[in-house]
């Protein structure tokens, strides 16, 4: 009888040492299933390629219970596997023949690999643990395949953290689950680099704030009449007889010279929150959205600081200097699409863009490579340095506008002359507009002796002499008529 009994609290000892032992390792399995779970929501949640890389060698680091792991991906141009980042090396990529060492193998078979001891297998490639000074012992690695079983890339875990030091059965079940989670989310994170480089490409033709009005919906929402209105400050730019100098160089020299002069400028248009609509040839059209036009006159007078460096590289490769013209104007415009529907174009229409087309040429004439409309001028108060310059009337426009010169980009020289004559061309304009010649004569003359090189001087000292003796057309309110658009 006692014998049996002890027969029976054996074999209940052992059932029970069973059950808990099944227990436990159910209650391991849960937690490491709920790990998963967490792991694979925080996964599927992260979109950037770097970051989703780095997240899921650390959390596969845990969830295997391992001491390291890796995450190679397949480079199918090059037939290469590499990893952005690996845990103990500090290079920034490591990249490595698809079909060495033991990732290699996997990469290359799609079989799953998991060895008890590292060393005493002849694929294992030792180069990593000489160069970290870690010591590989037990590896797990299995291949990550994407939803059309093509392999992307190979999981490696390396140590496992339990007595055994090895990884089993179970182990490979979660490394599988985790892989085709790792899958999805690196598919995703494809896709998104790929969007995101279709659209870095597109935004170098379609300026991203036209995306934003015109696109508001997606690319596919992009149709003709999509209109938004805004005020704006309009800026153009043309570099003054480009045709004489590119007569006088190789193709390829005039594009390298365009390109390089067009990087420039557009350097200190984006600087001051502008950006260039177009390229019109050697011309520049670039939009300021700022609701004030203090940015646009800034960036006009650092492109203009910028030319001058320039003008010193060119001058030591013994190519003549360039000049260019800038003309700005502020207030409303259409923003929007034109074109057809197998060919649309973005843009920005209006008498802003009209007008300061108009001041860019005016520049030529008045010999101010800077020139800002009425609009602009009342807009910057004191913190530029501007003068008066003209009235004009524009061809289709009943009203005149004042016209002004910005030339803080003036050397200091030049800068001390121009604002030594302004008060002497200030009041000769009143007088000239009176049509007070004499007087106006008075102030002009004197100013252009001390300043011979000032052209808006010889202008005006050229006009009175002649309209004492040709007198002026009735009705004449002291503005030029400009007859071309």
């Amino acid at each position: 009888m006692a014998r049996a009994a002890e027969r029976r609290n054996k074999v209940r000892r052992a059932v029970d040492d069973s059950s808990n032992a099944q227990i436990r390792h159910l209650e391991t399995e849960n937690n490491r299933l709920k790990s998963l779970l967490g792991v694979s929501k925080e996964m599927m949640s992260e979109v950037h390629l770097d970051k989703l890389l780095e997240l899921i060698m650390h959390r596969v680091t845990f969830v295997m219970n391992a001491e390291r792991s890796s995450l190679f991906l397949l480079d199918h141009k090059t037939d290469e596997l590499y990893a952005q980042v690996a845990q103990g090396l500090n290079t920034k990529q490591v990249r490595f023949p698809n079909g060495k060492g033991l990732a290699g193998h996997v990469g290359k078979t799609g079989s799953t690999i998991n060895i008890k001891d590292a060393y005493q297998d002849p694929r294992f490639n030792r180069d990593f643990d000489r160069k970290s000074g870690f010591r590989t012992r037990s590896i797990l690695c299995m291949p990550i395949r994407n939803t059309r079983k093509k392999i992307i890339g190979v999981a490696q875990v390396l140590n496992k953290k339990e007595e055994s030091g090895i990884f089993t059965r179970d182990d490979e079940s979660l490394l599988q689950a985790f892989s085709s989670i790792a899958a999805i989310s690196l598919e995703n994170a494809f896709a998104y680099e790929t969007i995101s480089r279709t659209m870095q490409t597109f935004e170098k033709f379609v300026p991203p704030r036209y995306l934003s009005s015109i696109a508001r919906e997606g690319l596919d929402s992009i149709k003709i009449g999509n209109v938004e209105q805004v005020d704006v400050s309009v800026l153009f730019s043309d570099i003054r007889n480009f045709t004489n100098l590119s007569e006088k160089m190789k193709p390829h020299d005039v594009l390298q010279f365009l390109n390089e002069y067009l990087k420039r400028m557009s350097l200190e248009i984006s600087r001051h929150n502008g950006f260039v609509d177009k390229f019109i040839g050697d011309a520049i059209m670039a939009i300021f959205e700022t609701g004030h036009p203090g940015a646009s006159v800034r960036a006009g007078i650092d492109m203009l600081l910028a030319l001058a460096v320039y003008n010193r590289e060119l001058k030591k490769k013994k190519i003549p200097p360039i000049n260019i013209g800038i003309g700005i104007h502020f207030g409303p415009a259409v923003l929007g699409t034109v074109g057809s529907e197998t060919r649309m174009d973005s843009t920005v229409l209006g008498d802003t863009v009209n007008l300061s087309a108009r001041m860019e040429g005016l520049t030529k004439m008045y010999g101010c490579p800077l020139m800002v409309t009425e609009a602009v001028a009342t807009r910057l108060g004191r913190n530029f340095q501007l003068r008066e310059v003209d009235t004009v009337r524009v061809k289709g426009k009943d009203k005149s506008i004042r016209i002004y010169e910005v030339y803080d980009h003036d050397v200091p020289a030049l800068r001390k002359l121009k604002a030594r004559s302004k008060p002497a061309l200030i009041k000769g304009i009143t007088h000239y507009k009176k049509q007070e010649w004499q007087k106006a004569l008075a102030c002009f003359e004197p100013a252009h002796r001390a300043f011979r090189r000032d052209p808006v001087l010889s202008i005006y000292v050229a006009r009175c002499k002649k309209y004492m003796h040709e007198g002026v057309e009735p009705g004449w309110d002291g503005s030029v008529k400009l007859y071309e658009k």
